[in-house]
C-alpha cells in the first residue's frame, strides 16, 4: 500500500489517543451515559457522544443536555460525569482492539510513543493492564492539563516529556476533537475510522480504515 500523504520531516515519535484508538470503549461509555442520564434525555442517536469524544466527560454531559435543549451548569455536569465514569469502570465491555498490540510493539522499536487522552487515569487503568500501560513512555490524561482537547496542551505536554517537536511527531486520533487538538499543536494527524466514518475526519492529514492500515503507514515511515 502506497501512502501519498506523509509527514514532511523524519518522524521520531508517535502519540496515540486512547478511546477509539487503543481500546474499543465507545459502547461502554454510551451504556454508562444511558444508565445515569435523566429519563427525558434520549441517547438512541448517539452521534452527539461520538462527535464530542475526546472532551472531558463533564463537557460531553453538557453537550448531551444542550442537544436536548437543556442547560447544564458545570457543577451538575461534573457530578453527572463522575457518576457516569463510576458506571463505566464497573463494565466489562471495553477492550483493546485486535491489532493494537502489533502496532504498539512495532512503534516501540522505532519511535518514542505516548498515550494522550481526554479521559481519566482511572478509566485508562480499567481497560489497560499494568504491563499494557507500560507500553507507553508517557501517559497524559484529563487531570494533567488545565485545558484539554481540542486545545493543543495535552500534546504539547507529551512532546515535552518525550523531547519531541511537532514536525517530528505523528498523532493517531479517531474523532474531530482530538484531530483539532493535534492540528492546533502543529502535528501530522492520522485518523482511524473506528467510531466515525471518513466524512467526519476530514481535518486529519490521513485517514486509515483499520489498525492494519495504520501498521502499514507506520512501517512506511522507516523505509
Amino acid at each position: 500500500m502506497i501512502f501519498t500523504v506523509r509527514p514532511e520531516s523524519s518522524v521520531k515519535g508517535v502519540l496515540f489517543d486512547f478511546d477509539g484508538v487503543i481500546a474499543e470503549t465507545l459502547s461502554s461509555h454510551i451504556a454508562a451515559w444511558k444508565y445515569i442520564l435523566d429519563p427525558q434525555i434520549d441517547l438512541t442517536d448517539d452521534m452527539i457522544v461520538r462527535l464530542n469524544e475526546g472532551l472531558p466527560a463533564y463537557k460531553i454531559a453538557q453537550a448531551i443536555y444542550h442537544s436536548h435543549h437543556f442547560q447544564l451548569d458545570e457543577f451538575s455536569a461534573r457530578c453527572i460525569a463522575r457518576n457516569k465514569n463510576a458506571v463505566f469502570v464497573k463494565s466489562r465491555r471495553a477492550k483493546v482492539y485486535a491489532g493494537v498490540r502489533d502496532v504498539i510493539h512495532f512503534a516501540r522499536k522505532y519511535f518514542k510513543i505516548g498515550l494522550v487522552t481526554g479521559t481519566t487515569r482511572e478509566n485508562v487503568a480499567h481497560v489497560l493492564l499494568p504491563h499494557q500501560q507500560r507500553w507507553f513512555q508517557t501517559v497524559i490524561t484529563e487531570s494533567d492539563v488545565a485545558r484539554g482537547k481540542p486545545h493543543p496542551d495535552p500534546y504539547f505536554l507529551a512532546m515535552e516529556y518525550l523531547q519531541l517537536n511537532p514536525s517530528e511527531t505523528v498523532v493517531v486520533e479517531n474523532a474531530p476533537v482530538g484531530i483539532k487538538a493535534a492540528k492546533n499543536a502543529g502535528i501530522f494527524c492520522v485518523a482511524l475510522e473506528t467510531t466515525l466514518s471518513a466524512e467526519y475526519l476530514v481535518e486529519a492529514d490521513l485517514v486509515c480504515r483499520t489498525h492494519g492500515e495504520l501498521f502499514l503507514f507506520l512501517q512506511s515511515l522507516i523505509n
